[in-house]
């Protein structure tokens, strides 16, 4: 296995609301719908002089007036931060998915930006199965109910973007309840390529390579007080930390666009630091395979660790024992830098949770990485083979 390594992580942000009032410059005299149903959660449609209905007649983009009036004013109650009401708007005597303390605290966790600059409706689409659904929970027949889209302007960060929003709406028994999901909302992605090249088991230098707009790099873990000073923040900058520096144990290389601790960010690499000298009595390894990774389980300093990086002394016998941790297939092999197997080191498939196998191995030059042949590209960590631990020559 090749010790540097590019990772490309596309991170998904939830992009939500901005700060009460920040509306009032785009709003003017737009209308709202003055009347509400009794228990607060929909838009009533309103007549005309003569009876007839006026709000609830399909426009050119389908959607009656008044489906969209309330998709806009539970938007607004979201960017305003009036999650309450925000969650209210939604049918929740309907949706089996959540309550309506669930959506509401849903979308209080929604990040904001700096300012909400304006929202147009744009489009609409019927969503017939939608409609057959609320049909069968409501015992109601003929409900209308659509996809509503408004094109959300709004600025972070000195930045100014534009992004679609998505609004569910149903009509039932003359209300129309309108309401939110996560997948459908504004939409800002941390995307950041990085390389991760290890020196010694103690030093790691990662590079920037490539980053989208406003995202940060950053490297976080127990030994990392501030992760604002472990930074990468323009396509070239490089960060070398040690175990001098930071100590031992797994550190989170993360992409973020708010900060390196908040819902945003994602992590790109998990790199492990090793003071090699810990190493200095093991003779002793034992791995527990996951689908997403081997975790350490022994030495100690390795325990929880994914992918931990094995120091080994050139000439030194180990006993390396792996059991299959979550019942999926694994095939444990030692491998050279051209991912060939070395002198046979690899175990019989692992069939079922517990199995076990032990691999005896001597430690030489040849040895570079170890690997789950069936899941090798989440399950591999480097080996580093040290001449001697009085300074670990490699």
């Amino acid at each position: 296995m090749n010790t540097n390594r590019r990772t490309l992580i596309l991170g998904g942000v939830a992009v939500a609301s901005a700060l009460a009032g920040c509306l009032n410059d785009t709003r003017g005299d737009e209308t709202q719908a003055d009347a509400t149903a009794d228990n607060g959660t929909a838009t009533s449609s309103e007549s005309g002089d003569d009876g007839t209905d006026t709000t609830d007649s399909d426009t050119s983009d389908g959607a009656p007036e008044a489906a969209r009036t309330a998709g806009r004013a539970t938007l607004e109650a979201i960017t305003d931060g009036e999650f309450d009401e925000a969650a209210a708007d939604a049918p929740t005597a309907f949706l089996e998915d959540r309550s309506r303390d669930e959506r509401r605290n849903a979308y209080e966790r929604l990040w904001q930006p700096d300012r909400i600059r304006s929202i147009e409706f744009s489009a609409s689409d019927t969503d017939e199965s939608l409609a057959t659904a609320f049909d069968e929970l409501a015992a109601t027949d003929g409900t209308q109910t659509y996809q509503l889209e408004y094109d959300v302007a709004f600025e972070t960060q000195g930045e100014r973007y534009e992004r679609p929003v998505t609004v569910a709406a149903a009509q039932i028994d003359g209300d129309w309840y309108t309401w939110v999901d996560g997948d459908g909302w504004l939409t800002l992605r941390p995307q950041a390529a990085v390389d991760v090249s290890r020196e010694d088991p103690g030093t790691v230098t990662i590079t920037l390579m490539d980053r989208s707009e406003l995202t940060t790099v950053f490297v976080r873990g127990d030994g990392i007080d501030e992760p604002a000073d472990y930074r990468l923040e323009s396509v070239g900058d490089r960060l070398t930390i040690t175990v001098a520096d930071v100590g031992s144990g797994p550190f989170d290389v993360v992409a973020s666009i708010e900060g390196p601790d908040s819902e945003t960010a994602t992590t790109l690499e998990t790199v492990s630091l090793t003071d090699p000298s810990a190493w200095a009595d093991v003779e002793e390894i034992t791995l527990e395979g996951r689908t997403v990774s081997w975790e350490g389980v022994e030495p100690a300093h390795i325990e929880g660790i994914e992918n931990p990086t094995l120091v080994l002394q050139k000439g030194r016998a180990y006993t390396i024992t792996v059991t299959n941790g979550d019942g999926a297939i694994h095939k444990f092999e030692l491998r050279d830098e051209d991912d060939a197997v070395v002198d046979d080191y690899e175990t019989d498939l692992l069939e079922g949770e517990g199995a076990e196998q032990e691999l005896t191995v001597t430690a030489s030059d040849e040895l570079a990485s170890y690997a789950c042949a069936p899941h090798e590209s989440l399950m591999d960590g480097d080996i580093t083979v040290v001449d001697s631990f009085d300074g670990s020559d490699s």
